[in-house]
């Protein structure tokens, strides 16, 4: 996060407190440090933070992924099995991309398949 994002936090409590505008905060601030310094957008988002009470000017903690452990991993794999029998076995799940949208690889889920059908056809799997 830039210095110069901060100062513009501190600038929009400040014109928030002055009974300002969206319109007359951006041109103020852009009057100053050129046109394409800030959005309505922006001031817009961070003048509901400020109004709802959270007067904290640096950016909110992100979510960031663990590290996998083993036992996770092999708890993912048995899930993803399981789902790969029952899309095997519901049409609903072969017109849909459920496991599109949730952010999983199709391929993921056709390997596990394929896993499931060579396992029942010939009891090998092919990993």
């Amino acid at each position: 996060m830039s210095e110069q994002s901060i100062h513009f936090r501190h600038l929009i409590l400040f014109y928030i407190r002055k009974k300002k505008n969206v319109e007359e905060m951006r041109k103020k601030i852009c009057d100053v440090y050129g046109e394409d310094a800030i959005n309505k957008r922006t001031i817009q988002k961070w003048i509901k933070r400020f109004n709802s009470g959270d007067f904290n000017v640096e950016n909110k903690k992100k979510w960031v992924p663990h590290e996998l452990m083993e036992k996770n991993l092999h708890d993912r794999i048995s899930i993803w099995r399981f789902i790969a029998k029952a899309v095997q076995r519901s049409p609903f799940f072969k017109h849909t991309n459920h496991f599109d949208t949730c952010g999983h690889s199709r391929k993921i889920l056709t390997k596990l398949m394929n896993s499931e059908y060579n396992k029942r056809n010939t009891g090998k799997v092919n990993a």
